[in-house]
């Protein structure tokens, strides 16, 4: 467990009680109206000690900062690295909703409560609902019991059981749990995909985990496989947006039979999904011509290696072969593919591209590359047009011979027709 001195800690408790909440609101008004930072800690310093200002100062920015990741942002407490890897209100709703049928839940370094706060109102109807967080820093535990009493209390939620521990791993019964949330550290020295190096590492947590319990093990996307994963491990990766956000190694959940399966979450609450079952990839053919439409898998399904399968269900065509951008003459309206109406393909020549974008008064242009070196692409992002049209510069490889070529293009949104 981590050595913070007392009064430090004390200090922290100060920040979470009501003496600091007036210097909090004025920290973040002034912050959001773009008050000097000198004058804001001068302004505390009146009535605060050097410290409790600088504590002040810091809260009230990443409360700023944590804005668009959590509704009471304004309220909640936050350490830098808390709100850095935590879960947002979205996924965190979506990922809670799995752990829906089981009574009791232990959300493993919890942080600043990301994921808990999800866990503790995963179903309001059942009244013998416990959740549990643990984190082994007592700042951070300190932060995460004020933030799920502040979720409570908004969501009027009297029933559920929800409580912090502030211990290690290794100190927990997990046999008193039906089901296990785990985030573990992977900056432990320096960031790592290693589940080994993790803290906990992978090989603990897979060691002491029952094959009665269902458990969800938050890594890094990039996590390759390792020898510590069970066999019937399903590894999900889950985004919103136009991101990755993070993968899932899942023992015991209801999620469609597949080994490893993509996940994009909507803000409307919304999931769309892929999945295989570990079979060869499909390998689409390469289009023997540009067609209307030009597809681009989101970065959830690439991370996930799963775009030759959502090809496949859409009967895209790729456009070389080891580029993932696809093609077709139908409008595929799937949210895990980002969509373009083709408009013309020109040979990789700034004269020639800049002349044709300036004929069609384009004067904002969404550049975009996959397969093409980053001096060219730099290049054309010193592009200067004054026209008034917008239009999206797609710098790839086309065709068997992996030619390449500039594709000019407009981005559709998905559920509209061009």
């Amino acid at each position: 467990m981590p050595n913070i001195d007392q009064p430090l800690i004390n200090e922290y408790q100060w920040l979470v009680g009501t003496e600091a909440k007036s210097l909090l609101e004025l920290a973040q008004a002034d912050f959001q109206t773009q008050v000097s930072p000198l004058k804001i800690a001068k302004t505390l310093r009146i009535s605060s000690s050097l410290t409790r200002a600088a504590l002040v100062m810091e809260q009230a920015q990443l409360r700023i900062r944590a804005k668009q990741k959590f509704p009471l942002a304004n309220q909640m407490f936050f350490t830098k690295r808390g709100l850095e890897q935590s879960s947002g209100t979205d996924l965190s709703v979506y990922k809670a909703n799995l752990f829906k049928q089981h009574d009791s839940v232990l959300d493993v370094c919890c942080g600043i409560g990301g994921d808990l706060l999800g866990l503790a109102s995963r179903n309001p109807t059942n009244e013998n609902l416990v959740t549990t967080g643990l984190d082994n820093d007592p700042v951070t535990a300190l932060f995460a019991e004020r933030n799920l009493q502040l979720l409570l209390q908004a969501h009027q939620i009297s029933h559920s059981t929800a409580t912090i521990l502030n211990c290690d791993f290794a100190d927990v019964d997990l046999s008193d749990f039906s089901a296990i949330h785990l985030d573990p550290d992977r900056r432990k020295g320096r960031r790592t995909t290693d589940g080994r190096h993790f803290s906990p590492s992978l090989i603990d947590v897979f060691d002491r985990v029952s094959e009665s319990q269902m458990v969800s093990v938050k890594v890094a996307p990039a996590t390759p496989v390792e020898d510590s994963f069970p066999p019937q491990i399903h590894r999900q990766w889950i985004g919103d947006h136009r991101e990755c956000k993070q993968q899932l190694l899942w023992l015991g959940a209801d999620l469609p039979p597949s080994q490893r399966s993509a996940t994009l979450v909507l803000d409307d609450g919304s999931n769309h999904h892929i999945g295989c079952d570990g079979q060869t990839d499909i390998g689409p053919e390469v289009a023997p011509s540009l067609k209307q439409y030009l597809y681009e898998p989101h970065a959830v399904v690439l991370a996930a290696k799963l775009e030759d399968h959502l090809a496949a269900k859409h009967n895209l065509q790729r456009i070389a072969r080891s580029t993932a951008y696809f093609v077709s003459d139908s409008e595929i309206n799937d949210p895990l593919l980002k969509k373009f109406k083709v408009i013309e393909m020109l040979k990789v020549d700034i004269k020639t591209v800049h002349r044709f974008l300036s004929d069609r008064d384009v004067g904002e242009v969404e550049l975009k590359q996959r397969g093409i070196d980053n001096v060219t692409f730099e290049r054309f992002r010193k592009l200067k047009l004054t026209g008034n049209k917008k239009a999206t510069l797609i710098l790839t490889r086309y065709g068997a011979d992996q030619k390449r070529q500039a594709i000019v293009a407009t981005r559709l949104p998905n559920g509209s027709s061009s």
